[in-house]
């Protein structure tokens, strides 16, 4: 799957981003598991603009989780 292609799908989701950043963190997190991580997506990223822009975020730097940046 390409960038664009990952992007799209994350953003445009009609139910929100939290599946598609779930799936992208769990790429490059292999210690958490898929509702850890939905459980910490949900409670940071609350409202429609802060789980777009962390989608795009992951989609562009998807080591974000685990570089220490």
């Amino acid at each position: 799957m390409t960038t664009t292609d990952s992007l799209d799908r994350a953003v445009a989701n009609p139910i929100g981003p939290i599946g598609p950043i779930t799936d992208l963190v769990t790429e490059v997190e292999n210690e958490l598991g898929a509702e850890a991580i939905r459980t910490v997506v949900t409670a940071v990223a609350d409202g429609r603009a802060k789980p777009r822009n962390l989608a795009k975020g992951l989609v562009t730097r998807p080591a974000v989780p685990t570089d220490d940046r």
